[in-house]
């Protein structure tokens, strides 16, 4: 904490966070700012490449996926910005314009005259990376095997990320069974308009995913090989995968 500095603090390390970091790198003047970025992992989850890297591990697209965020403040004196690990647990604020405390976990405080908040978001499993990098690639290997070894694989939900992990499953294992159980009638939800949703269900059953519409899946494990839906179908199942869905992010 400086008297005669403006003390910025970003909380999140995603997309936006992150892009935010970079931009004030270049611009402040560390004689009148400085500069911290808050985040719970070392690294950066570059997420359009999510999708691909948790079923397929050739080309080492971790290095790609999983990026550094030490290497962002390479070079930059740690007296003008820092990386800063760590959740956010409360705001301790001052008077109206005032600045106030970024709060962390372990109770260690954090100063700041401007906050910006970019928390961003968490995904499911098997998107649902562990904090640290040993752990990330660890849980990475984990569910490519699972997906490897399974013959039979159900997703629970027919969003965005369901249908895009199974379109890379059967690029990548044409010969196993993949299943969408989704509660409405055509992949994805009304945000997407119907010619849209009919032509990815087209596509989709073109590759040889298998569709249950109008039906749900309440199950998170297969019993004895399989798993039932709502409606009493029974479907062959490995792995089950309920939900893929955006979640906040934790305290």
């Amino acid at each position: 904490m400086s008297t005669t500095r403006k003390d910025i603090v970003i909380v999140g390390g995603g997309g936006a966070g992150l892009m935010l970091a970079r931009t004030l790198l270049s611009r402040l003047d560390p004689r009148k700012h400085s500069l911290t970025l808050i985040n719970p992992r070392p690294f950066y989850v570059h997420l359009p490449r999510t999708v691909r890297m948790a079923v397929d591990g050739s080309g080492h697209s971790e290095r790609r996926v999983l990026r550094s965020l030490y290497d962002e403040f390479r070079g930059v004196s740690p007296d003008f910005a820092k990386l800063k690990l760590g959740w956010v647990a409360r705001l301790e604020g001052k008077a109206y314009k005032k600045g106030g405390y970024a709060v962390l976990s372990n109770e260690e405080r954090v100063h700041y005259d401007i906050l910006v908040l970019a928390p961003g978001m968490r995904l499911d499993d098997p998107l649902a990376y562990p904090d640290s990098m040993a752990g990330a690639t660890a849980y990475i290997d984990q569910w490519r095997a699972k997906f490897k070894n399974a013959k039979h694989i159900v997703f629970g939900g027919g969003g965005p990320v369901s249908v895009e992990i199974a379109g890379e499953i059967k690029s990548l294992y044409p010969d196993k069974s993949v299943t969408i159980v989704q509660s409405r009638s055509l992949p994805f939800n009304s945000v997407y308009n119907d010619s849209f949703r009919k032509r990815a269900l087209k596509v989709c059953q073109s590759i040889g995913i298998e569709f249950v519409l109008e039906d749900y899946l309440d199950a998170t494990e297969p019993t004895n090989g399989t798993v039932t839906t709502r409606k009493g179908k029974i479907l062959p199942a490995d792995v089950v995968e309920v939900h893929l869905r955006r979640t906040l992010p934790a305290p």
